[in-house]
């Protein structure tokens, strides 16, 4: 657990592996997720499977921003890479506009280098806000991963998710992106 506090603002940002979140904390962030993506969540602290761990913003004692985590190997081409997933960042929106996502998603970049990975990932409706942290849209890319739906295994997907997948080179080693492979589930 990893704690970077900003006594000027009150805001606390606080890494937490998954098997270290506590009931209230969990709750915390199933509230939060399910204001922020309504009839998405349905109370529960993560979509389709738990991440690795979870990055929250904190201002005073409330929960004002989440990212989940996932560190795990992925295949570009036939290359394997080490890739560093982001997953459901949201911010309560009386929150917004005051650099909580911004500043968690600093902190995930200074993670994954700690975690050495190659690559960051995330899957997003909303690409422009990400560009200002070096990530970029992929344009064309077959992406290939375990289908979940309603908590159960629906085997293997493969589609193209041109414009909602954005990766950030971590090494600045070029990476064959037009066949992803996620050796896991999608986030």
């Amino acid at each position: 657990m990893k704690n970077k506090n900003d006594r000027k603002t009150g805001l606390t940002i606080e890494v937490l592996p998954e098997t270290q979140l506590t009931a209230a904390t969990d709750n915390a962030i199933s509230v939060l997720l399910d204001t922020c993506f309504p009839d998405t969540f349905e109370g529960r602290s993560y979509f389709k499977q738990m991440p690795h761990g979870r990055i929250l913003a904190w201002k005073d004692t409330a929960l004002a921003g989440h990212m989940g985590y996932d560190l795990r190997i992925m295949r570009f081409g036939e290359q394997l890479k080490r890739v560093f997933g982001i997953i459901d960042l949201c911010v309560e929106a009386t929150q917004r506009q005051q650099g909580i996502g911004a500043a968690l998603l600093q902190t995930a970049i200074s993670h994954a280098e700690e975690a050495r990975a190659d690559a960051m990932l995330l899957v997003t409706q909303q690409p422009a806000y990400y560009t200002r942290f070096g990530f970029v849209t992929v344009s064309s890319a077959s992406v290939t991963w375990l289908g979940i739906e309603d908590r159960r295994s629906v085997g293997l997907l493969t589609k193209s998710l041109a414009g909602e997948i954005m990766v950030r080179v971590e090494k600045n080693t070029p990476l064959p992106i037009e066949q992803i492979d996620m050796l896991g589930y999608l986030y």
